[in-house]
């Protein structure tokens, strides 16, 4: 069976990785990891995030040697402290030797492992002199591989791949090239990305990312194409709606059809819901282009609990039915793992989500308590049009493109929402929200009981 590994760190815990190097000589972390996992198509995909960290320091030629009982006694304190079911341990060394001797990392790695299904049993990382981070992985079975991809997620995008880019482009990417350079046109198809809800957002930015040579979109949507959706999805017809055809099987259908190189993975359940889960945990970047609650939230926390970088895209359009518009905008929230959530920018607040999670799971109760004023009416009908709907998906994934190759005068640490509001004419950029105190802790968990500590996945 092939196996797909992914490491992710924030910007900030690479930062500390390489101060911690650099300060102390014969320097040793180890971590824990969160884990995300699932099986396709005879491959193991398997996502490392990491969780909390502890440096020491031992001597490197004990440790070679296998005499230093205090830096074992060390790990085995570390992992009784820390580990939690379902993660993993990465160690960090500073010498290279011992990050080449696979009989040494055997050693070292197995103590003790607890990770789902007992795949793997650890990991171990190698700090170059350039700052570079290098990684294994151990697998239960005694086999040892590199790290395929490992991300480092801040408000620019870096992703260090084991084996080497391609010198060469299709034709039809010659463009891209000219404008973001050989390198960014071939990273973009190295990448995996998911984009949930597939209308008028979702569909342009699925073209959008296809058409950039993007290497494989996971795509998400359990709706069908219905008549006043044909306003705005791209590439559907009546002939679509009459066969009550899903909105990822169009788009599906227009990209192959296609015949570019994106692979495309349609997902047709809720999005709510382990299957969907398991495939978003394997991405590289997941764009939400939805307008639930309860859908937004989800993606937030497996923007946190995995170390994934999320972009979510709202419009608001507000009309009076008969031509009158009071406000039109909207907004592209770039959400770091370990920055300000959803919850703290306040596009929504518990209890909204809250209520929408009640219209949802106990309609009748939902309805009885709006009546008596228990709770607020989720509004789950607005107005939608094609060309608002493109500007969003374009800003968004232009946003994207400025944090995988920053060519922006202002730092990419320092904008984290872009409005656009079109009574006003202007773009907004913000970045002065609090820390998350309600998902924080939960950074690069990765997978627990209940999975996203959200009961409903059970």
């Amino acid at each position: 069976m092939n196996r797909n590994i992914k490491l992710r760190l924030t910007r900030q815990q690479y930062a500390v990785l390489v101060s911690d190097f650099k300060s102390v000589k014969n320097s040793i972390s180890i971590a824990t990891c969160g884990v995300g996992f699932n099986i396709t198509n005879n491959t193991q995909n398997i996502s490392l995030s990491l969780c909390k960290s502890q440096n020491s320091n031992f001597s490197d030629s004990k440790i070679q040697n296998n005499e230093n009982s205090q830096f074992l006694q060390f790990i085995q304190n570390f992992i009784n402290n820390n580990l939690k079911k379902n993660q993993s341990i990465i160690i960090f060394v500073d010498d290279k030797s011992i990050f080449n001797n696979d009989s040494l990392i055997r050693n070292i790695l197995s103590i003790q492992y607890n990770c789902e299904d007992n795949l793997i049993i650890g990991s171990i990382g190698f700090i170059d002199s350039q700052d570079r981070l290098h990684a294994k992985v151990l697998f239960s079975d005694y086999t040892i591989q590199n790290i395929d991809l490992i991300s480092k997620v801040g408000g620019d995008l870096e992703f260090y791949f084991n084996d080497e880019l391609s010198t060469e482009i299709e034709d039809y990417k010659s463009r891209t090239k000219q404008a973001y350079g050989l390198y960014t046109t071939n990273l973009l198809s190295k990448l995996t990305i998911g984009i949930v809800g597939v209308s008028g957002t979702g569909s342009p930015t699925i073209e959008m990312l296809h058409r950039l040579g993007v290497g494989k979109l996971v795509i998400c949507d359990s709706d069908i194409v219905e008549h006043v959706n044909l306003n705005r999805i791209l590439y559907s017809t009546t002939e679509d709606v009459e066969k009550k055809r899903f909105k990822v099987e169009v788009m599906t259908d227009a990209i192959r059809n296609c015949g570019l190189n994106t692979i495309i993975v349609p997902l047709t359940s809720n999005c709510i819901s382990e299957p969907v889960l398991r495939e978003l945990t394997q991405c590289d970047v997941i764009f939400g282009c939805v307008d639930s609650i309860q859908a937004r939230d989800f993606l937030n926390r497996i923007s946190i609990f995995y170390t994934i970088p999320y972009f979510d895209l709202g419009v608001k359009l507000v009309a009076d039915g008969t031509g009158g518009i009071s406000h039109v905008c909207g907004s592209v929230h770039y959400l770091k793992p370990d920055g300000p959530s959803l919850l703290t920018r306040g596009v929504f607040n518990l209890e909204a989500l809250s209520s929408e999670s009640m219209r949802n799971s106990n309609p009748i109760e939902y309805e009885n308590q709006v009546k008596e004023k228990y709770i607020i009416g989720v509004n789950v009908e607005s107005p939608a049009v094609i060309s608002i709907n493109m500007l969003i998906s374009s800003l968004g994934v232009n946003d994207f493109l400025a944090r995988v190759h920053p060519h922006r005068n202002h730092s990419n640490e320092d904008i984290s929402v872009i409005t656009a509001d079109l009574n006003e004419v202007r773009l907004i950029a913000e970045n002065n929200f609090p820390v998350c105190k309600v998902y924080a802790k939960y950074l690069g968990r990765g997978n627990c009981i209940p999975l996203l500590n959200m009961p409903e996945l059970e």
